[in-house]
């Protein structure tokens, strides 16, 4: 262990078992300072500041077993010594009192040297079958503790330390992860599984991947996207669609807009079928999926899905919640995170066979971005350039040097298909002046010199251009939506 404010700071734990069940455990820390010091009478090589020393160990006598702890040490922190030394000066005194008062046993204080110096002693020793005696030696007193009575028969205490905790630990103590939970809302903020909070806003119409179990089980996956539900004259009111795959089945929430196009209500569909269109009239508002072990609950405010999966789905109109059970640790992926506890590698993205990690918000986001069927595709149709070729972006001539060069990016990049523009964020909502919000991100291009750029992007049109020279660095803007034609050129997207 290490501190990152003192570069020559240093933690070292080491530990030792030996077969008869003793423990040995020593700990050493602070600055470099290597030297010989004596701790019991044993001369040791110590390299940090301060040092401690924990000794476990026993002995069976024919009518008696004795256990002994003694904590020893060399060099301390001044604050520790301070604490030390009080313990030592004021709880003897406390301990005898409590002891003495509180319970029928049999106590003495008195004073008696430690042979071992700097040293604090625990002792347990059988005296009958259900009862011991416990003793704590200090630099100059020692407490005994007589006749303890025990409530199980103290042959147990012929085992070794380790084996006595693990004992009576594992029947007992079951270490059962909380349940995790990502959350959504509607103006774009994020929170993962493992806590990390971030802004993103996403494209258009175009789903998105918040969560999905990546293990080879495939359990089931959790989209996310905007839908549009009124443009005015300054304002858009936009909502959520949620499609979760539990299985084979397909289950969309969907943000609707009720009569008075003010108020917003959601929509269910299983299989593309609506389901509880009246629910405000059914008793027990609920459905069941047998195949897949999944029941939809819904109340005046808000959707929830359980799984039997180790899933649950809640939401609103404005807000999503994916909650998943410790079943799935580090196995899952997609916007709402890996779910293993870590905050500092949590934008991974699905880019390569190993997952790869960025630092930026917004690149971490559109990795997840599920793009359209092709060109003409309603819901998103945006196209991931795994080596976007840079004249799609610009006309302006790029050189290097003085010879032209032909430039791709080196890291994928969603923009519109050939033969589409992109559409200005001001005509995004046609039927309002509201402006969408723009998303940019920085890209690191490749540049090959050529005597004709042209020749060289059609050449290498399907070319995947990963090399890790960055001749230049664009700010591409991400369309939130393309217009083409019907005679665009249609591609079957890529699988997520």
């Amino acid at each position: 262990m290490l501190r990152t404010d003192m570069s020559n700071w240093r933690a070292v734990i080491t530990g030792e078992q030996n077969p008869e069940g003793d423990v040995e455990l020593e700990c050493e820390w602070g600055k470099e300072n290597q030297r010989n010091i004596l701790v019991n009478n044993t001369q040791v090589m110590v390299s940090r500041e301060y040092y401690m020393k924990f000794i476990s160990d026993r002995w069976i006598l024919p009518n008696t077993t004795v256990h002994n702890m003694t904590i020893l040490w060399e060099e301390v922190p001044q604050w520790l010594s301070t604490v030390g030394r009080t313990y030592l000066k004021y709880m003897p005194m406390v301990k005898y009192w409590f002891v003495k008062t509180a319970t029928p046993w049999e106590v003495t204080l008195e004073p008696k040297k430690n042979w071992i110096e700097n040293s604090y002693q625990m002792c347990m020793k059988t005296k009958t079958n259900d009862t011991v005696d416990f003793f704590i030696v200090m630099q100059d007193q020692e407490l005994k503790v007589t006749d303890i009575p025990l409530p199980v028969n103290t042959t147990f205490l012929k085992k070794p330390l380790p084996t006595i905790v693990r004992s009576w630990l594992k029947p007992n103590i079951t270490l059962i992860p909380k349940p995790t939970v990502c959350n959504i809302t509607s103006k774009g903020l994020f929170t993962t599984f493992d806590a990390v909070r971030f802004n993103y806003t996403m494209p258009g119409t175009c789903p998105h991947v918040v969560a999905r179990d990546c293990s080879t089980d495939e359990r089931f996956t959790v989209l996310l996207q905007n839908v549009t539900l009124r443009e005015e004259y300054d304002t858009v009111k936009t909502g959520l669609k949620s499609i979760v795959y539990v299985l084979k089945t397909k289950v969309e929430l969907e943000t609707k807009l009720e009569s008075d196009l003010t108020t917003k209500k959601l929509e269910i569909k299983v299989n593309g079928q609506k389901v509880l269109e009246n629910w405000k009239y059914i008793p027990k508002p609920e459905i069941e999926i047998e195949d897949t072990n999944t029941t939809i609950k819904r109340n005046a405010t808000h959707i929830t899905l359980l799984s039997g999966q180790g899933l649950t789905v809640i939401m609103s109109a404005d807000e999503l919640l994916v909650n998943v059970t410790h079943r799935h640790w580090n196995t899952t992926c997609g916007l709402c995170g890996n779910n293993d506890g870590e905050k500092t590698s949590e934008f991974r993205t699905p880019w390569s066979k190993q997952p790869t990690h960025v630092t930026n918000a917004t690149k971490f986001g559109l990795s997840w971005l599920v793009q359209g069927d092709d060109c003409l595709d309603q819901g998103c149709n945006l196209k991931k350039y795994v080596s976007l070729p840079i004249n799609l972006i610009t006309d302006e001539p790029i050189l290097i040097g003085t010879k032209k060069a032909a430039c791709f990016s080196v890291e994928p990049v969603f923009y519109c298909p050939k033969e589409c523009e992109p559409i200005p964020r001001v005509d995004v909502f046609p039927g309002s002046r509201y402006e969408a919000e723009k998303i940019a991100v920085e890209v690191g291009f490749s540049c090959l010199r050529t005597s004709d750029p042209l020749v060289q992007y059609n050449k290498m049109e399907d070319m995947v251009y990963n090399t890790k020279t960055v001749d230049i660095v664009k700010e591409i803007e991400v369309p939130h939506k393309c217009h083409c034609q019907n005679t665009c050129l249609t591609e079957s997207k890529t699988k997520w």
